[in-house]
């Protein structure tokens, strides 16, 4: 997992089970504040929770099932590097001869990251300009994605001191932003211009500093 070792370290010990993110390893030692923080939501919100994450790399579409219903078939759109799609944990009753019986199933994160970003990566506006960032830089930043959904359908919408439920949507969005700018600084910084949906030119009117401890 190179995103992972961009993030903590070559001994970071997360590894794909199945396809569902889990942790083989301790806590990386020598890690900055930044690392730390991120950490702390990998480990606890993708790893430690009933929801399961999967990476599904070189692929532009997906099946997700929810419970005993249909599936619904998961696309990324044409003009992004990557998308992050959720369902929630719960119960649903169905019928086997004759008994009602409760079916308990897991919520799920599925990320979707294009052959095209996989090879060539993808261009995003940073406080210096437009900059070429690999594939391990669009997966950091759908992880984001993917811990907000957890937190947000399995935490009650807090974790770590932070309160989800009282940011708007957009701001939940973007918080993949901030999460992914921990790693840098300066003119490294995502600006998310032209992310999650608005046009080229346009930028949150909210703050996506990086997190701090």
């Amino acid at each position: 997992m190179s995103s992972a070792k961009q993030m903590f370290g070559n001994n970071h010990g997360f590894s794909f089970k199945g396809n569902s993110l889990v942790h083989n390893g301790t806590t990386p030692s020598g890690m900055s504040s930044g690392q730390s923080i991120m950490f702390k939501y990998f480990n606890e919100v993708l790893v430690n929770s009933e929801t399961k994450t999967t990476v599904l790399a070189n692929q532009r579409s997906s099946l997700m099932s929810k419970g005993m219903g249909a599936p619904t078939l998961n696309t990324v759109s044409s003009s992004a590097a990557a998308t992050t799609f959720g369902t929630t944990s719960g119960k649903e009753t169905v019928n086997a001869g004759g008994m009602a019986i409760d079916v308990s199933f897991a919520g799920q994160n599925q990320i979707l990251v294009p052959t095209e970003t996989m090879n060539k990566g993808t261009s995003l506006m940073t406080a210096g300009g437009s900059k070429k960032v690999g594939s391990d830089h669009v997966l950091t930043h759908e992880f984001g994605h993917a811990i907000v959904n957890t937190i947000m359908n399995e935490l009650g919408g807090e974790f770590n001191g932070v309160d989800f439920n009282s940011m708007t949507n957009d701001e939940r969005s973007d918080w993949a932003i901030r999460f992914t700018n921990t790693l840098f600084s300066g003119n490294n910084l995502e600006t998310g211009e032209g992310q999650h949906g608005r046009g080229s030119s346009t930028r949150p009117t909210h703050t996506l500093a990086p997190l701090k401890q």
